[in-house]
């Protein structure tokens, strides 16, 4: 993800659902207050597309916000990110817009594009549990992204760590079977009353603390437990 110029032109953070064949959700509001880098980040230069040059660094980030702490890649290499700023949750349907401070023009994404980034944050969000990601890692799992997202439009230049750590990703991402993804989970930045976008999109990943997530797995593996006590309690009366 990137965040360039840390404070000021910062690209920022995209996200992903890293729930396997996950459908999406129904869309709510969330504001995001704070983020910082997950796992380190690496410095990367965007050429093109045009409106979108510059260095930037880039790296997962942790978001804080109102549903609790996500992990997120940037989705959006156009517009700064802001804090607080108010999103829509929602399934991701195109990446970042190329006029910034006007109404949008987004680079939609295909179904395959959805699944190859939600693949990715997956893959990320589970090194970084392992705590396998390094920052060039991290930083490679963002520039595969953005070249996802963007296609043949987006040249960038990176380091030689990053590089490396890119080519075992696109190598991997390749292999990969995606029929079980689905659309990513994306935050659009609620529109101000101009109708111009406030902020950048991103693109949000599982919460660090998964409190609703734990509870509703407890619960299942509660519910699981009760069936098989109830049926091995009906053999023996049988």
């Amino acid at each position: 993800m990137m965040m360039a110029r840390l404070a000021a032109s910062a690209v920022v953070a995209a996200g992903i659902l890293a729930t396997v064949g996950a459908a999406p959700t129904a869309a709510s509001t969330i504001t995001m207050t704070n983020y910082s880098f997950a796992a380190g980040s690496q410095n990367v230069t965007i050429i093109e597309p045009s409106g979108a040059i510059g260095a930037v660094k880039a790296g997962m980030f942790k978001l804080t916000t109102t549903a609790g702490d996500w992990y997120a890649f940037c989705a959006d290499i156009f517009n700064v990110i802001k804090k607080p700023t108010t999103y829509q949750l929602g399934p991701l349907q195109a990446a970042g817009d190329s006029t910034p401070g006007q109404p949008p023009v987004d680079y939609p994404l295909t179904l395959g594009q959805q699944k190859q980034i939600h693949w990715l944050a997956e893959q990320a969000t589970l090194e970084l549990q392992n705590a396998t990601l390094t920052s060039a890692k991290s930083a490679a799992y963002q520039v595969a992204i953005w070249d996802v997202a963007y296609g043949a439009a987006f040249t960038r230049t990176i380091n030689a760590n990053t590089q490396s750590a890119l080519t075992g990703i696109v190598a991997a991402l390749g292999a990969a079977d995606l029929s079980s993804y689905w659309v990513p989970l994306g935050l659009t930045p609620l529109a101000n009353g101009q109708g111009l976008v406030k902020g950048q999109t991103l693109v949000v990943g599982v919460p660090v603390p998964e409190p609703a997530s734990l509870a509703l797995l407890t619960a299942g593996l509660l519910g699981l437990a009760a069936a098989r006590r109830a049926r091995a309690s009906a053999f023996r009366r049988a």
